[in-house]
């Protein structure tokens, strides 16, 4: 009797303490005043002292609760959801990019603690981006990597490719044959489907695992209302510099607890034309004698549809089951950078790029001894890739199919105590390869033999790992979170046929264990913001990794290697934030990375010789080899100053400089860069802004010696720096009709973005139409 009286008094504690919340910005972590707090049916209201302090006890067990600030974005929320901890966050609505969480369906825990810088969907629809590449390079800067129009390799901290993770709705992309190159997946999500994407680095690797050494690009799509109401959604764009047009639509529908969401775009890319103005002197630079045509360049056409179809099925109101389907199909894509060698290729192409991906999620939220919320995750994915190849004067193609299966089992829970928040989970997921060629006369002559990419008697991937994340407020402006990851991978491959290469063995089997941990401190003083964090990641070879056989350039072809280990790496963060008067904001980020065991490409000695032939031509051979130490570091910093009501000035930086244990410089290390942006809000309705992007050198000694940087694509001295001058219109007509107009590249200068083997566009005017009815 004692033991049940004690825990009625407990339990009734934990209720008096939630009925009293103090509002905090998200940012600065400074009171709130005067912030309306009322039921959805408005019958109940409350409003915050000038210590933000609000009482609650009006208000009723079941009730949803509303927050509005004229200053903050408005939250609605139901009240046995708002934190024991009595603190309540809102976020200001004007910051330099939105610090909001991307709500997956895991791990609150790292996502309160962790900085994301997360685009929302309002800017993801201006910056009128027709990839998803293009999507981060305009909004935060960071360098994408393109070979042809469609493609798009980004790189986080001068990591590239398979050392950052791409996560779609709580799902991994990365699969076994994520290269270590420049990787062009990414295209593959359409841009008007998010609702948010953002990048995320500290806890990501205990999150979400193997691969996220750069960091993880978290990226959710829209969502099906919770309503028995409809809305309707439809975008048409058109860019001049490749021809383009886009058009997209999307419903959102339901009733009775079943709700929906359907999508489609579909692109359509001419071929793209560079600039004209070459301030950087090299006249023939990008002037490529068999792939342009004056200022076109030829045979960079190309068309992508994307699907998406979501139902969320409410079964009673603490279980929601979830479907969610996706699936990107394109046309034949040119790799430019691959015929705009003088006779050497007659076609180069990769075939219709195909991915599908389906979740089916089962989310309760019903308190327990073990968890307040679960969520259980299936999801399957279907890749299908292929390389085509013709030499000049020939009509005899090489063609090369890879498709991989995926499967993914996930377990995850949260559980909410006083002062604690804890997220812990289990997942599986299992990964076949299944990699054929063959050689044929034009598209339908007969078929002979050819060496596969990839091991030819198949390949799997098995991986299982279990993680916790833990988060405590130690006092209202200071807070603790770290976790812990464990994964083990086995990796096995069967080579049916190794007479070609003569390889040494008949099969690969790697075994790997892996932890990770990390741990975050963040302390937030009025007008102030310290962030700091020390975390350990991970990536295990793949098959891409230990036994691809393929050449780049006809130079080096690489040969599988059986002894890889895992990358590993330590990395220290630190972040400094400052707020004067609500119309400043600076912050600036430092971190260093040390990559152990890094895998590079490197010069080996194959079968007692160094060179062999491969589709006929007689190249050096290359392997990945673990290289031993190397090191990363760099700066970012970004600027806000709402210099009046109306003007508005921003700027994000980044610099990275990378080198190995040997002072030999690292690949994937990206130049300086900065973006900034001058928006002149003319009306509530209509915006003018004036932006800028500009890329320092990267010298010909920078460039690293296996040739991942693309050195033979850029000038005899390197890549020259860049600026282009941007202009953009804004006007939304009324709720449901918007309006936008810019020109890019003004100036219509001739640039490539690092390691890239085509030309950026010249001059591009875009028109862009939006309407919600």
């Amino acid at each position: 009797m004692k033991q049940i009286y004690l825990l009625f008094i407990f339990c009734n504690f934990q209720s008096l303490y939630a009925q009293e919340i103090f509002i905090q910005n998200q940012i600065t972590k400074s009171p709130i005043k005067n912030v309306a707090v009322f039921s959805t049916n408005k019958i109940r209201s409350a409003i915050s002292d000038n210590f933000g302090k609000c009482n609650l006890n009006i208000f009723n067990k079941g009730d949803t609760l509303n927050f509005q600030h004229i200053a903050y974005i408005p939250v609605k929320t139901s009240i046995s959801q708002i934190s024991r901890g009595g603190v309540f966050y809102l976020t200001p609505k004007n910051t330099l990019l939105d610090e909001v969480l991307l709500r997956t369906n895991r791990k609150s825990s790292f996502q309160k603690s962790s900085q994301i810088l997360s685009i929302n969907r309002k800017k993801i629809i201006q910056t009128q981006s027709a990839n998803t590449g293009d999507l981060l390079q305009k909004s935060v800067g960071i360098n994408i990597q393109k070979s042809q129009v469609g493609g798009g390799s980004p790189n986080l901290r001068g990591m590239e490719a398979n050392r950052i993770l791409l996560v779609l709705d709580g799902i991994k992309m990365n699969n076994m044959i994520y290269r270590s190159g420049h990787l062009q997946n990414i295209m593959t999500v359409d841009p008007f489907i998010l609702n948010k994407i953002g990048i995320a680095n500290g806890l990501s690797s205990v999150a979400y695992g193997n691969g996220a050494l750069g960091g993880a690009i978290l990226i959710e799509t829209i969502k099906p209302l919770k309503s028995d109401s409809s809305d309707f959604f439809f975008s048409q764009q058109i860019e001049s510099a490749s021809d383009a047009v886009i058009g997209h639509f999307h419903a959102k529908y339901g009733k009775n607890k079943f709700y929906f969401l359907s999508g489609l775009t579909f692109k359509s890319f001419g071929n793209s034309k560079m600039g004209k103005t070459r301030l950087h002197s090299y006249q023939n630079w990008g002037n490529e004698a068999v792939a342009t045509n004056g200022n076109e360049q030829l045979f960079t056409a190309y068309k992508q549809a994307d699907f998406i179809h979501k139902t969320d099925i409410t079964l009673s109101k603490e279980i929601l089951l979830s479907l969610n389907t996706q699936y990107s199909y394109s046309s034949d894509i040119n790799r430019f950078d691959m015929l705009n060698d003088d006779i050497k290729y007659s076609d180069w192409y990769y075939g219709p790029q195909k991915r599908f991906m389906q979740i089916l999620a089962i989310k309760t939220n019903n308190s327990h001894f073990l968890f307040d919320n679960s969520t259980l995750t299936f999801s399957f994915q279907n890749i299908e890739e292929s390389r085509h190849k013709s030499s000049w004067n020939s009509s005899v193609f090489t063609r090369r199919f890879e498709k991989v299966s995926i499967y993914d089992l996930i377990f995850d829970f949260e559980k909410t105590l006083v002062e604690f928040t804890l997220n812990y989970g289990i997942e599986g997921r299992k990964e076949n390869l299944h990699s054929t060629a063959y050689r044929q006369n034009g598209n339908f002559g007969k078929k002979g033999y050819a060496t596969t990419r990839y091991p030819d008697g198949g390949s799997g991937s098995d991986d299982f790992s279990f993680y916790s994340l833990l988060s405590k407020s130690i006092s209202y402006n200071l807070s603790l979170s770290g976790g812990l990851r464990y994964s083990a991978n086995k990796l096995n491959a069967i080579f049916n046929d190794t007479s070609a290469y003569h390889l040494p063995f008949n099969n690969i089997t790697l075994n790997n264990s892996s932890f990770s941990s990390s741990i975050n401190i963040k302390y937030t003083p009025k007008n102030w913001s310290f962030i700091s964090s020390i975390s350990n990641s991970f990536r295990n070879p793949n098959m891409d990794d230990i036994g691809k056989v393929f050449s780049k350039n006809d130079k080096w072809v690489v040969v599988p290697n059986s002894k890889l280990t895992p990358e590993k790496a330590l990395t220290i963060d630190g972040e400094i934030r400052k707020f004067i008067n609500d119309q400043l904001e600076f912050k600036l980020l430092l971190f260093q990375t040390l990559l152990v065991d890094a895998i590079e490409r490197r010069d080996v000695v194959f079968n007692g010789a160094d060179s062999l032939v491969y589709d006929g031509v007689m190249m050096k051979t290359q392997s990945n080899q673990n290289i031993g130490k190397a090191k990363i570091s760099g700066i970012s910093f970004s600027l806000l100053y709402n210099i009046t009501k109306r003007i508005r000035f921003s700027s994000i930086g980044n610099y990275t400089k990378g080198e190995t244990a040997k002072n030999l410089p690292l690949a994937h290390i990206p130049p300086f860069n900065v973006n900034t942006f001058l928006e002149y809000n003319i009306t509530k309705n209509k915006s003018l802004v004036f932006y800028v992007f500009y890329n320092a050198w990267k010298k010909k000694a920078d460039f690293d010696i296996a040739g991942v940087d693309n050195l033979d694509e850029a000038t005899l001295d390197g890549t020259p720096s860049w600026t282009t001058f941007n202009l953009k219109y804004l006007h939304k007509i009324d709720d449901s009709v918007s309006f936008s107009v810019a020109i890019e590249n003004i100036s219509d200068i001739h640039y490539k973005t690092f390691a890239s083997g085509i030309s950026a566009n010249g001059r591009n005017l875009i028109l862009s139409l939006q309407s919600n009815f």
